[in-house]
């Protein structure tokens, strides 16, 4: 209500009256190519966005590369114009040996664990850094 909405508008109803008219909507959502939909209540902004952002969208999930038909890999993962590449740096310091052999052998543990066979170790790294996760696509 401090927007200047009275609460009843959250989950208001049209309904017709006894001469069959509907009274207008109380919201519109106006898409770019300028079409208004209408939308009864506070309740349908959310899905009605939502819903207009979708269109002409189709929404796949992989649970690995190996799930992608060549043209998906190629679309999602290989197409210079489209991916992103990231440098990897192991050692702050390239001349200390020492520590490079650490950091070396710390990612290839990490590696092994996170694409090796054991499932419970992964489990546990998985559970255990989830904390951590700064985006997550469920």
């Amino acid at each position: 209500e401090s927007f200047g909405i009275p609460i009843e508008d959250l989950f208001l109803m049209r309904e017709e009256s006894v001469t069959g008219e509907l009274p207008p909507a109380k919201f519109l959502l106006r898409k770019a190519d300028g079409e208004l939909i209408e939308l009864n209540n506070l309740a349908e902004i959310a899905p009605g966005v939502r819903n207009v952002g979708r269109e002409g969208l189709a929404i796949k999930r992989f649970k690995g590369l190996g799930e992608m038909n060549a043209d998906e890999l190629w679309e999602t993962t290989m197409d210079p114009k489209e991916r992103t590449l990231l440098r990897v740096v192991i050692s702050e310091d390239m001349n200390d040996l020492e520590q490079a052999d650490l950091d070396a052998r710390e990612a290839d543990r990490i590696f092994r664990l996170l694409m090796g066979e054991n499932v419970e170790d992964r489990r546990r790294f998985i559970e255990d850094n989830a904390i951590n996760v700064k985006n997550l696509d469920i």
